[in-house]
């Protein structure tokens, strides 16, 4: 396989581990941001970093058994498409 594909392909993935990583955070921090009753952007640092609030969110979900977001996702799919796009410019 040629870089050109191989950079298409994880061009491809990255975005789509970047959508999946969005709709991960939207569906984890929407409740939380109504019931605060405050706009979800409030939460928009937590799509890339777990740190004061975004942590303690993670860390309470964690107790009640919830599947708490993971900006990791976000990170690989940014990853993988930066790669993806240098590798196609090659």
């Amino acid at each position: 396989m040629d870089t050109k594909k191989l950079g298409t392909r994880l061009l491809l993935l990255g975005m789509l581990i970047l959508i999946a990583a969005l709709g991960w955070w939207a569906w984890f921090y929407a409740p939380i941001a109504q019931r605060l009753n405050v706009s979800l952007s409030h939460a928009s640092s937590c799509f890339y970093a777990n740190d004061g609030i975004c942590a303690a969110a993670t860390g309470i979900a964690q107790l009640t058994g919830k599947t708490a977001y993971s900006p990791v996702a976000a990170w690989i799919g940014a990853v993988l498409t930066a790669l993806g796009a240098v590798l196609k410019v090659k």
